[in-house]
């Protein structure tokens, strides 16, 4: 039994033992939510807030699991909530700001992103997510600047990279864009990991493939313009995405 199935028994018995215990509910919803069964998850959510009225906790996890659904108003609408039950909830108001970015209402996005940072300094994908809605606003100062802050208190943060890779490109700074494009991959290279296209372990093969390709096509042609160099790193991404098994 892996550790999931085995908390999922734990919450099981939990609940058998206390049926009102709203808390258990919540957290089976959450082990459900990373195995990628987000309506199961739901379901427990809406028990424990049914149980809990005033569960921050909850509604916020139900909005996780709706914006992974697509379901952005209905997310915002539990972000909401769980803010109005906790005002410095920086989490809910960074989720909230995402789910209005993926809504393209832009500017309240930023004006959640403040918040978030308002309430937690360090908090570097914040300053990434606003960087990129900057960025898609052509705010390019703005977003290089959270960018860079995103990768000050992160060196490690590969999207922070491939963002800011982008911004460079469309300000034709080829070789920054570069750079940053490769930095992003040999740190995804180095960890084992993928932060950029959200892939599963079993996908990282397929990420290898097409971003070593770009990397290739950069050495050998550096006299790439901006928008041919951002166009091939779209390219090999789009082919990663397209040959998932």
């Amino acid at each position: 039994m892996d550790k999931h199935s085995e908390a999922i028994a734990d919450y099981d018995r939990a609940i058998e033992l206390d049926p009102d215990y709203a808390g258990a509910y919540n957290n089976r919803g959450l082990v459900k939510f990373e195995l990628g069964e987000p309506n199961e998850a739901i379901e427990d959510f809406n028990r424990a807030i049914k149980l809990n009225p005033d569960f921050a906790g909850a509604y916020y996890n139900r909005g996780l699991a709706k914006a992974d659904l697509d379901k952005h108003s209905e997310a915002i609408a539990d972000y909401d909530r769980a803010i109005e039950l906790k005002p410095d909830y920086a989490g809910a108001y960074y989720k909230r700001g995402n789910a209005k970015a993926d809504s393209d209402k832009y500017s309240e996005a930023i004006t959640d992103y403040d918040r978030a940072i308002e309430l937690k300094p360090d908090f570097a994908r914040a300053y990434n997510n606003r960087g990129d809605v900057h960025r898609i606003l052509k705010r390019h100062s703005e977003a290089m600047a959270d960018f860079d802050r995103a990768i000050e208190l992160n060196p490690n943060y590969v999207k922070a990279y491939y963002n800011r890779g982008q911004a460079y490109a469309s300000l034709k700074e080829k070789e920054k864009a570069r750079q940053d494009f490769l930095k992003a991959w040999k740190l995804v290279e180095q960890s084992g990991k993928d932060y950029l296209l959200n892939l599963t372990g079993g996908e990282l093969s397929e990420l290898d493939n097409g971003w070593g390709s770009v990397e290739a096509i950069w050495e050998r042609n550096k006299d790439l313009s901006a928008a041919e160099a951002q166009a091939l790193v779209d390219k090999a991404v789009a082919e990663v995405r397209a040959n998932r098994s």
